[in-house]
């Protein structure tokens, strides 16, 4: 049986993810990156729920540019406290630019993802087709879904591995967080399984 508290703390952490507000002038994909198209220029930068999924971002690291890419190339990787994530391209053309801003100041990835925070540009290669990225209001509801599984998968594990023996304090500090709460290597791998990184 799992405890009062360890629900309300998995409650509380999914429930400040849920039926977020997402810019609607850019579109979104699968991997929980934006993309804004602006003529054959596309700008790539994390939303809000990759950010506050894997909190503190703390370092970029790019290619060298310019390079071609395709669909799902590596464009850069995010380390985080506890791991390293691909960004992947979303569409193949030309990575030309780079939000170099965020090599000294990798924060800004934490503060301001949608503006000060984009990570790099692409050149479209003609007739580069974007329809199957999802625009605000259907990325909201993917996302949606997807934190309704992830809350699943970590209240499967916490009654299979864990159940009433779980602690909710840290020597004499209060759990807040499910990274906290499960340890960094489970949640990785259940926030992998769900958002399928």
């Amino acid at each position: 049986m799992i405890s009062e508290q360890v629900q309300n703390i998995v409650f509380n952490c999914v429930e400040s993810l849920k039926n977020k507000k997402f810019p609607e002038d850019r579109y979104y994909t699968r991997l929980l990156t934006w993309v804004k198209v602006e003529g054959d220029i596309i700008s790539v930068g994390l939303s809000e729920p990759f950010v506050c999924l894997f909190f503190p971002l703390i370092e970029v690291i790019y290619p060298n540019i310019p390079v071609r890419v395709g669909v799902d190339t590596p464009c850069a990787w995010v380390k985080h406290r506890d791991g390293i994530f691909s960004i992947r391209s979303p569409a193949k053309g030309n990575l030309f630019k780079l939000n170099e801003r965020i090599l000294t100041e990798p924060d800004i990835l934490n503060k301001d993802p949608y503006v000060d925070g984009w990570l790099f540009e692409i050149e479209l290669d003609k007739g580069e087709n974007l329809k199957w990225l999802m625009d605000s209001i259907e990325f909201a509801e993917f996302f949606n879904n997807k934190l309704d599984k992830f809350k699943r998968e970590v209240m499967r594990f916490i009654d299979r591995h864990c159940g009433d023996e779980m602690m909710v304090q840290n020597g004499g500090v209060a759990i807040v967080t499910l990274k906290d709460l499960l340890g960094p290597k489970r949640y990785l791998l259940i926030a992998r399984k769900v958002f399928e990184f």
